[in-house]
């Protein structure tokens, strides 16, 4: 049987709008949600640790200005399925010099060597920088339902976009409006 007449003008159609949606689109198709009105999140009330066992305010690991802060578990499986490519896109932006931008966070109780343990022998990920949070403020203050989450947030820590679910780190229309993003451009 013959293709209709009309399908390439149909594919040529959603195609076009494709390239006008733009990477807000494919954002949305990725679980990223727009926050309309948000309150700024008071990072410095939530505590995060690192590896070497020193304590901070998420504040103080941020970097100024626009962020993505991710948010994992080990005992999440989409997580697990995730954090390569993630770690795959951190990778990326490193070579452009952001990578401080991608702030990585496992809410876990606990020792942080629990997490290095996991990522280097579950995950073959040794050296994915994942700072820790145990105390149960992150969740709340970002409005977290699930795992994994990820917030795009901007220099004054107004959420500006909420991904719940995985992410899809290699389309390259989400990165492109990940990069919009980190430059402070809408």
């Amino acid at each position: 049987m013959a293709a209709p007449r009309f399908l390439p003008v149909v594919c040529a159609v959603i195609s076009a709008i494709s390239l006008w949606t733009g990477p807000t689109e494919t954002a949305r198709a990725a679980g990223f949600v727009d926050v309309e009105v948000s309150q700024p999140v008071d990072t410095r009330r939530i505590e995060v640790g690192y590896p070497d066992g020193r304590k901070s305010s998420l504040e103080d690991a941020l970097p100024s200005g626009p962020a993505i802060v991710h948010f994992w578990a080990m005992w999440c499986v989409p997580c697990r399925e995730e954090l390569p490519k993630l770690a795959a896109y951190r990778d990326a932006l490193a070579a452009k010099g952001h990578a401080d931008r991608l702030v990585i966070v496992a809410l876990e109780k606990g020792d942080h060597a629990r997490i290095e343990t996991f990522l280097a022998e579950k995950l073959n990920l040794a050296g994915l920088p994942s700072l820790r949070s145990g105390d149960g403020r992150a969740g709340p203050a970002f409005g977290l339902f699930g795992m994994p989450a990820t917030a795009l947030i901007d220099g004054k820590r107004h959420i500006v976009m909420l991904g719940r679910g995985p992410v899809e780190w290699e389309d390259e229309g989400l990165r492109a409006r990940l990069e919009r993003h980190l430059s402070g451009k809408k």
